[in-house]
């Protein structure tokens, strides 16, 4: 985002949220050429000894799991493959 700021790029490829979070951050207008991209995997990465914050993110991912959110998005998604 800071290059496209600066005028040394002219596209970005980021995932949807985390480009329009840059892109607002960064008082960037922007537009989406194409959304294709069904999904791609996504990994949280948590600094090593940060036993806290790993314990919220999986209690946090639990409870969605329990509640049935995170099936009613992956079924989204999928269904966006076909």
């Amino acid at each position: 985002m800071r290059m496209l700021q600066q005028g040394t790029a002219v596209a970005v490829i980021a995932p949807l949220e985390v480009g329009l979070y840059l892109a607002q951050k960064h008082k960037i207008n922007v537009r989406i050429l194409e959304n294709a991209d069904p999904g791609s995997p996504v990994g949280i990465a948590v600094i090593k000894g940060n036993d806290e914050l790993l314990n919220q993110i999986e209690k946090a991912l639990q409870a969605l799991k329990q509640e049935g959110v995170l099936d009613l998005i992956i079924t989204k998604w999928r269904s966006l493959d076909n």
